[in-house]
């Protein structure tokens, strides 16, 4: 956005840039940040947990599991927070609401970009599940056993069927 700014004295029409357009880089970069600290974060986060834990007790995942959620919501708050920090300061403009709004697009785009990555992420390992069962797809794994056609039976029903016939 810019202003033409007239000064009668100097006979000169000086143009003036606003700087109120959204800094893509800057939010790009905020987003870099963001994943690189979270993924650091959750590197020490695994790491005290694993030297934290008796691998020889009975009911490891009971502590665990609380603890665990703790210290993801704790990472992903930190490291959007400085994710979008650092997107306000690249924008180069010393408006707050600019910088805040920049900070805004950097969440939003680490939320859609995690979810499509969890997305694709299980895609892959329903397929790869697929892939191990001969004859299964991806609704026979969720939904459960494959069903029979009518007039087809089961061959090992057959065979039970068989069985208590002849006692």
């Amino acid at each position: 956005m810019s202003a033409i700014i007239s000064d009668p004295t100097a006979g000169v029409a000086i143009a003036q840039r606003n700087r109120t357009d959204v800094s893509w880089g800057a939010i790009f970069a905020g987003w870099v940040v963001s994943y690189g600290i979270a993924w650091l974060l959750f590197l020490l986060g695994s790491a005290l947990g694993f030297s934290a834990i008796g691998f020889t007790d009975e009911n490891i995942a009971q502590g665990l599991s609380w603890s665990t959620v703790v210290w993801i919501l704790i990472t992903w708050a930190v490291s959007m927070f400085l994710g979008g920090l650092s997107a306000a300061w690249l924008t180069g403009n010393p408006d707050r609401s600019i910088g805040s709004m920049h900070g805004l697009a950097v969440w939003a785009l680490a939320t859609i970009l995690g979810l499509v990555i969890a997305v694709m992420t299980a895609v892959n390992v329903l397929q790869a599940g697929q892939s191990l069962l001969p004859g299964a797809s991806i609704g026979q794994m969720i939904g459960g056993a494959p069903q029979q056609q009518s007039g087809q039976q089961n061959p090992a029903m057959a065979q039970a069927s068989t069985a208590l016939q002849a006692q």
